[in-house]
């Protein structure tokens, strides 16, 4: 270290010289302030430490001090004056202008005291000096990242967010929203949409899901089922995202031909279908778990499918408005959305967006919120383009068997891996979703209802529906005798080309005339109900036990 000794007295600097030396420090001598300008400017670094005179011939060390500061400029170059004065107004002018002083006559102890000190503080100020301008660096190179995230996800949004039957609302807790929102058209009068909420929030999240923006735009393009565009994108997701993030997410196709829902929905709050009046005409919650949260090899892809009328509208929304708090830690909850559709007021969607935020005035944000609403409106005759359709000359007759004991039924899902077998086939692309929801509907009837003998009326109220799916996981890990046969059949044709999904277990069966009965109940989209929707023809037969479902391609 250089420590710059300036006096107009020999004696004075001699004396200080061997001090500094004695501490291992350098010292440089300067007799006035005009030379301890001139050592200061030819020096590479200024020194770490001046001790300087007040009273010297030429500039005194006031002036003196003031120039090395400003010749310093944001670095600290401490200065300790020297001084006989004993006055008030010399120290605080000491004080004002330098670090130090130190009154003459001096101990050699009093010096060594005030350059140990000084240096230390020196130090400890060009760290932090350091410290705050790599700080402002690093700060410079976020914002200049950040800028650059933020074009690409406001030229993606910009470009997914155009549609005129919907209403959204979305609301991040910082500058990047890990909830998505997506919306394109399908070839065939179809429109597609996406709601995701990621793991967490802010720009974490929000990379995340940079992948499925493009991907879900190309898939909705070519007219991709719901179910398909589901387990792309979980795929996708797997192989991008930590082992702790996933995205909730309700994917739906409104199909104007048909005048139909599909939907596949996974970890996401209960999507509501109101009669546009305000009325609440079906709730449909999440059947499956999160995308990128189970494997390739465990994904289900069946679907929902609902009927729609003219002014029905979709409400979706992530758990950012159900689980906002107020001033009072108190939670906004399902019940109080649901409350808001009373039937009194068709404007739902601005009802909701007052209510939340009526409730939590005064509170803080602590999630990502987003709120969706898309008004059905059919086409006329005049207005739809023909939907595409397959060429049944491609289509190849096969068959596929499996026959199922209590030890691949206990410990494997096989429908996942059936309907990987029937993807391979060439030109049923277009119906992977809906033959998945008939296997998965069929096989879901033998296994709980023919081999573990469950009620479904146990699942008419939440308790019951709990305690039914905890009976179904008790029972299948007992299970030990039976069986359950699987049979595919492809028959092509020049026009009518059909799969027929044949079902059958070795249970005890049922009787037919309460299952009639059953049958007639609403089914909220689910069950034979739903079977009866996708096929041409349903039988069953063997007292219950065996059921034959052919479905049209």
């Amino acid at each position: 270290m250089n420590i710059l000794l300036v006096d107009d007295s020999h004696s004075i600097t001699a004396l200080l010289e061997c001090i500094v030396e004695d501490l291992g420090y350098q010292a440089l001598i300067a007799k006035s302030g005009e030379q301890a300008m001139a050592i200061a400017k030819s020096l590479e670094q200024l020194p770490d430490l001046v001790i300087l005179d007040i009273k010297m011939g030429g500039m005194d060390g006031y002036e003196t001090a003031k120039q090395l500061k400003e010749l310093a400029g944001e670095v600290h170059l401490p200065i300790i004056f020297i001084t006989s004065a004993s006055d008030n107004n010399t120290q605080t002018k000491c004080l004002s202008i330098g670090e130090d002083y130190i009154p003459k006559p001096f101990s050699v102890e009093i010096v060594v005291i005030k350059i140990k000190s000084q240096l230390r503080v020196s130090q400890l100020t060009k760290k932090m000096h350091a410290t705050n301008l790599e700080l402002l660096r690093r700060d410079k190179d976020i914002k200049n990242e950040h800028r650059v995230v933020e074009s690409i996800f406001t030229n993606q949004f910009q470009k997914q967010i155009n549609h005129p039957h919907v209403k959204y609302h979305m609301s991040p807790v910082s500058v990047f929203n890990g909830d998505v929102l997506l919306v394109a058209n399908g070839p065939a009068d179809n429109t597609y949409l996406l709601i995701g909420d990621a793991t967490g929030h802010g720009l974490a999240a929000a990379v995340g899901v940079i992948p499925i923006y493009s991907a879900f735009r190309t898939m909705a393009r070519k007219g991709l089922t719901v179910g398909t565009i589901a387990a792309e994108l979980n795929k996708n997701l797997l192989q991008i995202l930590p082992d702790h993030m996933m995205l909730a997410t309700a994917i739906l196709e409104i199909n104007t031909h048909s005048h139909q829902l599909f939907i596949w929905s996974g970890g996401i709050p209960n999507v509501i279908i109101d009669n546009g009046q305000g009325s609440i005409k079906t709730i449909i919650p999440a059947f499956h778990p999160p995308l990128a949260s189970c494997s390739e090899e465990e994904f289900l892809q069946h679907i929902e499918i609902y009927e729609l009328a003219e002014n029905d509208r979709i409400y979706l929304f992530t758990d950012g408005i159900e689980e906002s708090r107020n001033r009072n830690n108190e939670m906004y909850g399902e019940q109080r959305l649901l409350a808001l559709f009373d039937g009194h007021n068709p404007d739902v969607y601005d009802d909701i967006l007052k209510s939340h935020r009526e409730f939590t005035l005064g509170s803080s944000q602590d999630d990502d919120v987003t709120l969706v609403e898309f008004t059905y409106h059919s086409l006329s005759d005049a207005d739809k383009h023909n939907p595409p359709h397959i060429d049944h000359k491609k289509i190849l007759p096969w068959q596929m068997h499996f026959h199922l004991q209590p030890d691949t039924l206990r410990n494997n899902d096989p429908i996942p891996h059936i309907v990987r077998f029937i993807n391979s086939a060439s030109q049923l692309s277009a119906h992977q979703d809906f033959i998945a929801t008939i296997l998965t509907e069929l096989y879901s009837n033998a296994l709980e209802h023919g081999l573990l003998k469950l009620d479904s009326n146990m699942k008419n109220d939440s308790e019951g529906f709990i305690d039914y799916y905890q009976q179904r996981m008790e029972r299948l890990a007992q299970l030990t005798e039976g069986h359950i046969d699987i049979h595919l059949q492809c028959s092509p044709s020049a026009q009518h080309s059909h799969l027929s999904i044949s079902i059958s277990d070795s249970g005890d069966g049922y009787n037919q005339a309460a299952r009639d009965s059953l049958n007639d109940e609403v089914s909220h989209g689910r069950g034979l109900s739903l079977i009866k929707q996708l096929c041409s023809s349903l039988e069953i037969s063997d007292d219950g036990k065996t059921i034959v479902a052919v479905y049209p391609l």
